[in-house]
């Protein structure tokens, strides 16, 4: 078998896994949906000013990314603009959501900067940098939880250890970079095929985007502070949900399991081997939170956080690459049309020149 039909089998059965793990993560999504009692209750037991302050922070939340990805570029000299940032936050979000472990986003990220003229390498370290800031307040949010309330010392300290384990690793594997800085191939790439050539591309890749990074991490303080402030207004923004449509459907919730238990769904759940959580955290989320709520108010709220957090922003991003598609094949169709000014008086095309647009 060549490696193109490989390729190809692999990519098919991507598609596969991607498609039946987000029809689990739907049917188990009807499966709890379907305790309530009327169907109509999902509407009316939310009001539309609920929705709208809900449909608020999923919107201040890619304002904020994509300013914050303005502010990174240009803290470290790479032109971004913001419309720029969103495209690329909603890119991800629908690439992410048909990905295991969302592996799909950044690099889908990486690919919008690439287009709007920022090198491969520095998008990366721009993405790392957005990455590194929301785990940061991550940390920070999850430690003061487990010190203010024991009741969810447990959820945030778990929360706080994977963004913990997330930085460590970008760390470790930046000193390893730094240790095989050498021509010399090292033997288990090159019992995968690499060749001296290519190590050395890998090696000089590998040194543009520590020096990316290490001006986003030496950033002026004022910078770094509205970098951190940007952060945690995204990461607020979207712990901030929950609370607001449990406002009508519980009156003596607790806020904090209402804030601890969706950090810990939102981040470390996003590292599940399964696109869109595979059901996993929809399963987790009626577990945990079921002492909060009534079998329907439970449904109601699960059902509309889902779509808040994650549907929504997925049919958003997946709405926004196929308006792009369908652009790009609008100007390549455009680019060789037929000039109809070199056509004969007759209205026959006479030299079937074709413009260059």
């Amino acid at each position: 078998m060549t490696r193109a039909a490989v390729t190809l089998a692999r990519s098919r059965h991507g598609r596969w896994w991607s498609a039946l793990s987000v029809a689990v993560s739907l049917a188990v999504l009807a499966v709890l949906a379907g305790g309530v009692s009327d169907a109509s209750t999902l509407i009316d037991r939310i009001p539309i000013g609920i929705h709208l302050a809900a449909l608020g922070c999923v919107l201040l939340s890619l304002l904020v990314r994509a300013l914050r990805l303005t502010h990174i570029g240009r803290s470290c000299g790479q032109r971004v603009r913001p419309s720029c940032g969103a495209r690329a936050h909603l890119w991800a979000e629908a690439l992410a959501a048909v990905t295991p472990a969302r592996t799909g986003g950044d690099p889908a990220r990486v690919w919008v900067l690439h287009r709007d003229g920022v090198p491969p390498v520095s998008g990366a370290a721009l993405v790392a940098g957005e990455v590194v800031g929301d785990l940061m307040v991550v940390i920070a949010l999850a430690l003061t939880l487990a010190v203010i309330s024991p009741a969810v010392r447990i959820v945030s300290l778990l929360a706080a250890a994977f963004a913990s384990v997330i930085v460590l690793t970008l760390l470790v594997a930046s000193a390893i970079r730094r240790r095989t800085a050498r021509d010399r191939v090292p033997r288990p790439l090159a019992r995968l095929g690499v060749s001296r050539r290519r190590w050395r591309g890998l090696r000089l890749q590998g040194l543009k985007f520590r020096r990316t990074l290490r001006l986003v991490r030496r950033a002026p303080v004022p910078a770094q502070l509205l970098t951190l402030a940007l952060s945690s207004l995204n990461v607020g923004a979207r712990l901030a949900i929950l609370p607001v449509l449990a406002l009508p459907l519980a009156a003596d919730y607790s806020l904090l399991r209402l804030v601890a238990w969706p950090l810990l769904f939102l981040y470390p759940g996003a590292a599940l081997p399964f696109p869109g959580g595979g059901g996993v955290i929809e399963m987790g989320f009626a577990a945990s939170l079921a002492a909060d709520f009534g079998a329907d108010e439970l449904a109601v709220v699960l059902v509309w956080w889902r779509f808040y957090t994650h549907h929504l922003l997925a049919a958003t991003g997946a709405l926004a690459i196929g308006v792009s598609a369908l652009k790009r094949r609008a100007r390549a169709r455009a680019a060789w049309r037929p000039d109809i000014s070199l056509t004969s008086p007759t209205g026959r095309s006479g030299a079937r020149r074709i413009a260059r647009v």
